[in-house]
């Protein structure tokens, strides 16, 4: 089993590698409770974003639970452009324009845990839309001249409950196939999480790799918190009940990781096409306050 143990000091913004300049970068899912750390962080480090929410006004509230004020920061949110739309519905011409220009795009999408999002449409919220966001990139890069441009970087944020549809993890134990099999077919957020994982896994056979790069990071248990050092894994750790004792994943650190990857060609190469898990550095020394 491959691991990486990361200090993500690294890869500050404070770097002068090339790798580390200005980029624009597109977020689907602020407004959730990692998309919004995934925001703010890029925009402390000085990078341009641009976020489709339902709310402008949520999306601003989400960030000054995370820094209070940030959202009445011009040298935060003056680098903030946001478009009021559910992606699900938006027209393919109109994502097309916003996926223009970007350097990568981020999708920290999800169902809501309530009655409404674990059972009632739509099903596929992240599949579709993850599928409409590779088309639109894939339209977008098609016309940019041979060479001149380098493939936009599409990371999806998953969870290490949905297995590796390229089969690099081990066979879970019967118990745990049982209980997985159940969640997709009892519950939305699994079956389209599954789904969204399976699309991706094949997606370059649609769009070529000289278009768009992907991965699919897989987060451990996810608990708040500050963001720390984050180790790198091939496939699962731990088994589905062990909880938090076989290693957790702060939302904050999830962010941190996902912008790594936007921001690091040597991290990107390492794990670009694959479905990488990560957790909280067992040392945990926060990186991120």
């Amino acid at each position: 089993m491959s691991s990486s143990n990361l200090d993500v000091s690294d890869y500050s913004a404070d770097s002068t590698s090339s790798q580390t300049k200005r980029k624009r970068i597109l977020v689907v899912g602020g407004t959730g409770q990692t998309g919004k750390h995934v925001v703010l962080q890029l925009l402390q480090r000085r990078h341009n974003v641009r976020a489709i929410v339902r709310s402008k006004e949520r999306l601003y509230n989400q960030l000054d639970t995370v820094l209070p004020d940030s959202a009445s920061n011009i040298h935060i949110v003056g680098r903030l452009q946001t478009t009021e739309a559910s992606i699900h519905a938006m027209p393919q011409e109109e994502l097309e324009k916003i996926v223009d220009g970007c350097d990568a795009v981020v999708v920290c999408l999800g169902h809501n845990l309530n009655f409404r999002g674990l059972f009632l449409p739509p099903r596929r919220l992240v599949t579709d839309s993850v599928q409409k966001l590779c088309s639109a990139i894939d339209v977008v890069n098609s016309n940019a001249l041979e060479g001149k441009k380098p493939p936009t970087k599409m990371i999806v944020m998953g969870s290490d409950g949905v297995a590796d549809p390229l089969g690099g993890d081990d066979r879970r134990k019967l118990s745990e196939r049982v209980t997985l099999s159940l969640l997709s077919r009892l519950l939305i957020p699994h079956a389209d999480n599954e789904a969204a994982a399976s699309y991706m896994s094949s997606v370059s056979s649609v769009v070529p790799t000289s278009r768009m790069e992907w991965l699919v990071l897989r987060p451990t248990d996810l608990v708040n918190g500050s963001a720390t050092k984050y180790d790198m894994f091939d496939k699962p750790t731990k088994g589905l009940f062990d909880g938090t004792k076989g290693g957790k994943t702060t939302r904050a650190t999830v962010a941190q990781c996902m912008i790594d990857f936007v921001l690091t060609d040597e991290l990107w190469e390492s794990w670009k096409g694959k479905f990488p898990v990560v957790h909280d550095s067992m040392g945990g020394d926060v990186i991120v306050k």
